[in-house]
């Protein structure tokens, strides 16, 4: 695998992780799909919304660009037509979530009969309905205090389902 692969592949992982620990499914597409790398999905309501099984769509991104983590945000810079692509108002909202990942490989992952350990953390951020832009690309600004955690996921899942996201 390539490193670019390897980097994806754990921000699956990461990405498993986080749904299994709320009990949400998460479906893969096989093949870049108009910018979604996958749907995760509630199997109820969530809080005391009226809508029933919540979903959010996702783009996945992995780096170890040290550089792109500014202390209060990670910057993605993204081509004119995938930000349109993502911004785009759709029946599911379109989330980017960018993991920032330590340089070497040995350090991404560690295993022990204890635990299974993925280093550093994704960051997320709602890019349905963000503005026009008029440039050939956008660098785009994640909150730092937006982490793609269980409990962020589920405040998402729960804020869908009650038609405020």
């Amino acid at each position: 695998m390539t490193p670019e692969q390897l980097q994806e592949e754990v921000s699956r992982a990461y990405v498993h992780a986080v749904a299994a620990q709320c009990g949400y499914s998460v479906g893969h597409w096989t093949q870049d799909h108009d910018c979604i790398d996958a749907t995760i999905s509630a199997p109820s309501t969530v809080g005391k919304g009226p809508k029933a099984k919540p979903k959010v769509d996702l783009q996945i991104k992995a780096t170890t660009q040290q550089r792109l983590d500014h202390g209060s945000y990670v910057s993605w810079q993204l081509e004119r037509a995938h930000y349109d692509r993502m911004r785009a108002e759709s029946a599911l909202p379109h989330i980017l979530v960018v993991l920032l990942l330590p340089e070497r490989i040995s350090d991404r992952v560690e295993h022990t009969v204890d635990h299974l350990l993925i280093r550093r953390c994704a960051y997320w951020v709602k890019m349905t309905g963000m503005p026009a832009i008029n440039a050939e690309s956008k660098v785009v600004h994640i909150p730092k205090s937006q982490p793609f955690s269980p409990t962020e996921l589920h405040r998402i899942m729960q804020a869908i389902s009650e038609d405020c996201f």
